[in-house]
């Protein structure tokens, strides 16, 4: 029986944030520690504001207090220097992720 996207992607929330971690400190600009803390920090948030949408089934995805986990995790990243090339990566990184979680079950 398939289950909801935003149910499988919750109960796999620490192995998401690690693989996602993992495959995401190759994005990491040279100049920087790949297990710099702030590469996992706004992951969570983002992670939880993202399924929390997806289990709205409102056909809105995010509300505004989401937004602003988006933009934050956003403006870390700028912060980390990271340009918006390394920032899309990341979330294709992420949809990837799920796609091969997915894959194993």
């Amino acid at each position: 029986m398939l289950r909801p996207l935003h149910k499988f992607i919750q109960d796999r929330h620490e192995l998401v944030l690690t693989r996602w971690a993992a495959k995401a400190c190759l994005l990491v600009p040279e100049n920087q520690d790949p297990s710099n803390a702030q590469l996992r920090d706004s992951l969570g948030l983002f992670l939880k504001s993202i399924t929390d949408g997806l289990g709205r089934a409102s056909g809105i995805l995010v509300h505004e207090q989401e937004s602003a986990v988006a933009r934050e995790h956003g403006n870390q990243r700028q912060s980390m220097s990271w340009d918006i090339d390394h920032v899309v990566r990341e979330y294709g990184l992420f949809f990837e992720t799920i796609v091969e979680l997915a894959q194993e079950e």
